[in-house]
């Protein structure tokens, strides 16, 4: 030994055999540690007393607590599995997928689809992310709009209601009685009116005959003229004269409009019904009882000819129906036949004014309108309210919510589970969801993944 250390070669070799050793002993040290990768194997684990473990084989391997574990953790896994301490937060933990590049959020393995498995919490089916076309069909009740209506009006005072003899729906012409009512006119008032006008065209006629006398007076005394110069000046006279008399002529018309009057206010005071004052349906009718006050001016009852419509639509609560988009409006004849259909076209909506100046309707003028349409039976819109192109579908089945906070300030968070090798992760999204039977995902989750649904 003596020899071998005087001997400065033989000290070199010593040295690095005592450095392999202590080599050695550190790799055999380290294979009962915090994290281990043999194989190709992952593994995470933590807890607050720690945790040891060897993997071998290949896949993945993700363990962990996101509550509280006491009691830590140790084991041999190999492939796939999964083992986590006690918590009380939910079993969660973050795993790296060298094969799809993606740090994912993993739940509790759940059980592989299986048929004969239905309870509570197991997989109910396993459905693929897909890319193609969406579109969402939407449907309304719709009614006959009429364009052509007029508005009969009260036209007495002081009057009070009898009875209508007439019903909503009815037909009628001009002249028809619509109700009757009953009055007690002020005679004096009506006296004086009468008089009023009498007054007035007294006096028209009295201004007439003047001007009419002093035209013919003009036309005698032209007659007895022989001077040139003062017949020319008689001619411009009598020609200025017949001017003034034809301009208050003008004025007689105003008497005449006066009489008709006078003679339908007494009329109206002295009546007891009111008429029709156009052919047509009757379409409104105002609730009236026997004995209600009647008011000058106000709407009783509303007649259309019929002649010119469209379909009304209520767009308060979707609010999807654009200007100048198409629709189909299906009218049904009865039970046991089949609704007649036909092209629309909207033509006006509540989204093409501001919110303050918004109409609670949407209006559809109809296109190539059948013969034989029965518009008093049940009206039904139908149209597409959103169409997108190669976009990424899932059935609404495989999406989830998560809501928190309360009342009001409640927030929903969409969620699915991405379903992996008997694993499932929960995977955020965005999307856009509009109750229907598929959902299109804008961000979270790739073609041809595989999303887990619950039973």
């Amino acid at each position: 030994m003596w020899y071998m250390l005087r001997n400065k070669r033989n000290v070199r070799i010593i040295s690095v055999i005592i450095c392999m050793c202590m080599a050695l002993m550190m790799t055999e040290g380290c294979s009962g540690g915090n994290s281990g990768n043999n194989g190709g194997g992952k593994s995470a684990n933590s807890g607050n007393n720690g945790a040891s473990g060897s993997n071998a084989g290949s896949g993945k391997n993700p363990n962990a607590g996101n509550g509280n574990n006491n009691n830590g953790a140790s084991g041999n896994n190999s492939g796939n599995s999964k083992n986590s301490g006690n918590g009380d937060a939910g079993d969660l933990a973050v795993s790296f997928d060298k094969k799809d590049n993606e740090l994912l959020l993993n739940t509790e393995a759940l059980e592989k689809n299986d048929s004969s498995k239905v309870s509570a919490g197991d997989i109910k089916e396993v459905v693929e992310v897909k890319r193609g076309d969406y579109s969402h069909e939407m449907n309304a009740l719709g009614e006959v709009f009429y364009l052509d209506k007029y508005y009969e009006t009260v036209n007495v005072a002081d009057a009070t209601f009898k009875e209508y003899k007439v019903e909503k729906g009815d037909m009628v012409k001009k002249g028809d009685t619509l109700f009757t009512y009953k009055t007690e006119p002020d005679e004096a008032d009506i006296k004086q009116r009468e008089a009023e006008v009498l007054q007035r065209e007294k006096d028209y006629t009295a201004g007439y005959d003047s001007r009419k006398a002093e035209i013919n007076q003009a036309e005698h005394d032209l007659g007895l003229l022989t001077d040139k110069d003062e017949i020319q000046i008689k001619k411009l006279e009598i020609k200025k004269l017949k001017l003034a008399l034809k301009e208050y002529k003008e004025t007689g018309k105003d008497i005449e409009k006066d009489k008709s009057e006078l003679n339908k206010y007494i009329e109206g005071v002295r009546s007891t019904k009111m008429t029709a004052g156009h052919d047509g349906c009757v379409l409104f009718l105002a609730e009236l009882k026997k004995d209600d006050p009647l008011t000058e001016g106000t709407v009783v009852a509303v007649i259309s000819p019929q002649k010119e419509y469209c379909v009304r639509v209520d767009d308060i609560s979707e609010s999807t129906l654009r200007y100048n988009s198409e629709v189909t409006i299906n009218v049904d004849k009865g039970e046991g036949s089949e609704a007649v259909s036909m092209k629309g076209l909207v033509i006006g909506a509540n989204n093409l004014l501001t919110s303050d100046n918004a109409k609670e309707f949407a209006y559809v003028k109809i296109l190539d309108e059948p013969k034989g349409v029965n518009w008093n039976n049940i009206i039904k819109i139908s149209y597409t309210s959103k169409e997108l192109k190669d976009v990424l579908i899932i059935p609404r089945t495989a999406l989830y919510y998560e809501e928190t906070g309360e009342g009001r300030d409640i927030v929903r968070t969409p969620y699915v589970y991405l379903y992996e090798d008997g694993h499932a992760f929960k995977r955020y999204v965005d999307v856009y969801d509009d109750g229907g039977d598929e959902c299109v995902i804008i961000q979270g989750v790739t073609e041809g993944q595989k999303l887990a649904v619950y039973e």
